[in-house]
């Protein structure tokens, strides 16, 4: 009995200095975000945050875990808050532990649409901050998945009659073993014979139109270097090869398809398919004009080639 609880004791003083050696290093320098959160729990965690409020470091802050019979007036004082305190500090009182804190800035955050947070939190307690933080926005984001992929459905089904009629564009089939696709990336074949421009061209044009595309991949995965197992003068140091040194070597692979596939697959980014359906149209009837406008585009190429 005596030498089980001495191995618990060893484990827990272990574990916990595990803990400390991980835990989170003071930012000498934050960089700026949409909003600042701070938790309560200390004086420091407050005066921190409202600092970065008055230098401008966020628009807003959210105050979360106040009690609820302390007002805003009093937490200006203790923190001594200036003129943004006045305007841009929001007290959340739902919050009773880090779950609520995260629950509460996940409400806030969206209700202001902020897309980047500073989190102001004691070091000992950050670890576990962020990992209710990231919890409570996921939850948040899980919501919008049903809503989001109807909708690009109906935006890949519009642009798959419309653009179905252009020449040199072909579109992906549906695999029939597929119920139903995500949609993250709309994409389709591009055929620079029929269009006598180049993939490149086409792209620029579609983004100097407002319209997010890319070429997507240019080169198969099994090319990358990371998954080169020799030596190699263009390898960089930041590149880890978990393969160097082993039998394995892709350096003879050859997928024809995936590589044709690079060279001229497009890519729509999912902020196109959430847009509404005349801003869908509107893509389409753009497409049609780089189709009618090709041969300008060739000219201004070689022009710029002499």
């Amino acid at each position: 009995m005596f030498r089980l609880m001495a191995i618990l004791v060893v484990l827990y003083i272990a574990g916990f200095i595990v803990f400390v050696m991980n835990l989170p290093v003071p930012m000498p320098h934050t960089h700026p975000a949409q909003g600042i959160v701070a938790l309560t729990g200390g004086d420091e965690r407050l005066a921190a945050a409202v600092n970065l409020l008055e230098t401008h470091q966020g628009l807003r802050l959210l105050v979360s875990g106040v009690h609820q019979t302390t007002t805003k007036a009093e937490l200006k004082r203790l923190s001594h808050g200036g003129a943004r305190f006045d305007c841009c500090a929001d007290m959340g009182y739902a919050a009773e532990n880090t779950r609520g804190n995260a629950e509460e800035a996940a409400a806030w955050a969206r209700t202001h649409r902020f897309k980047s947070l500073i989190v102001v939190t004691a070091r000992y307690h950050m670890p576990r901050s962020l990992t209710e933080f990231q919890a409570a926005i996921l939850l948040a984001q899980m919501k919008r998945i049903e809503p989001h992929m109807a909708r690009r459905a109906a935006a890949a089904a519009i642009l798959d009659q419309e653009l179905s009629q252009i020449p040199g564009l072909r579109l992906l089939k549906n695999d029939p073993r597929n119920t139903r696709r995500t949609y993250h990336l709309y994409c389709f074949w591009f055929d620079p014979e029929v269009w006598e421009i180049s993939r490149d061209q086409f792209v620029d044009a579609l983004n100097a139109e407002g319209i997010p595309a890319s070429c997507g991949y240019l080169t198969p995965v099994y090319s990358n270097l990371c998954f080169q197992p020799g030596d190699n003068a263009a390898d960089k140091s930041t590149i880890r090869r978990p393969l160097k040194g082993s039998d394995l070597d892709f350096s003879r692979t050859r997928c024809p398809v995936a590589e044709e596939a690079c060279k001229n697959i497009v890519w729509l980014t999912q902020s196109t398919l959430l847009a509404d359906e005349d801003c869908i149209r509107m893509s389409a009837l753009a497409i049609w004009k780089i189709y009618r406008s090709r041969i300008d585009l060739q000219k201004k190429k070689l022009a710029e080639v002499h």
